[in-house]
């Protein structure tokens, strides 16, 4: 009951968040009515040249590899495990097959990488999307404003006010924090912060690699003579 009724407040919160920003944007002058159009998109089928596939192996695929195993998998399976421990049947393999097919079929109509996340699956709990059933909702949903209203909805996204979207970001990275650190480790602390370091500082590729390398000292040589 008390899980039910927070779901609610901040799935309210969110929509009052929403519609205040773009209620905002049209206050302030940054979009006019006029420029909110219904319209349908033309679809044209691509057919990729090599350069393409070139170009999108060395910056989606190579450049993106350390942050799709972390996030995308690792991250994702963990915190869907955490979410939702009644649910079974859901691993990498299930994810790596789902993304494969999306992103097999995206570059014929011109469309942009997709991957899962942790921090869009922790946005959507946190939110109150919670259920299928509310998965499906927010697919006809998009499947609407895409097909329909693509060049409103790129103008809303491009000049959505960031204060409301970051406040909505911070909570959700409070969440991430909280099940990140749900079993804490003072003596390997120092690993996440130099992994964090690096990460944000130099290259994920890079700081994905020496938190690792260190992880594996750290097990070898503190924890091993206790065992």
């Amino acid at each position: 009951m008390v899980c039910t009724t927070f779901s609610t407040i901040f799935l309210t919160g969110s929509i009052i968040l929403t519609f205040g920003g773009i209620l905002l944007m049209l206050i302030s002058g940054v979009i006019k009515f006029s420029e909110l159009k219904f319209g349908i998109p033309i679809l044209t089928f691509q057919i990729p040249t090599w350069n393409n596939f070139l170009i999108g192996m060395l910056y989606a695929g190579i450049a993106q590899i350390f942050l799709t195993l972390t996030n995308v998998m690792v991250a994702t399976v963990v915190l869907i495990k955490e979410l939702f421990p009644e649910k079974d049947g859901v691993d990498a393999n299930n994810l790596a097959f789902n993304m494969g097919a999306m992103n097999l079929i995206n570059p014929f109509l011109a469309g942009m990488p997709l991957c899962h996340g942790s921090g869009g699956l922790m946005a959507q709990y946190a939110f109150g999307a919670r259920t299928g059933g509310s998965m499906i909702l927010e697919g006809i949903m998009e499947l609407i404003l895409g097909l329909f209203f693509s060049e409103t909805l790129f103008l809303l996204f491009t000049e959505f006010p960031m204060a409301i979207l970051g406040a909505m970001l911070i909570y959700t990275a409070i969440l991430l924090g909280k099940i990140a650190f749900k079993d804490f480790n003072r003596k390997s602390f120092p690993i996440i912060l130099v992994s964090a370091f690096i990460c944000y500082f130099v290259n994920i590729a890079l700081g994905f690699l020496i938190g690792l390398l260190l992880f594996f000292i750290f097990k070898k040589i503190i924890e091993s003579p206790k065992n």
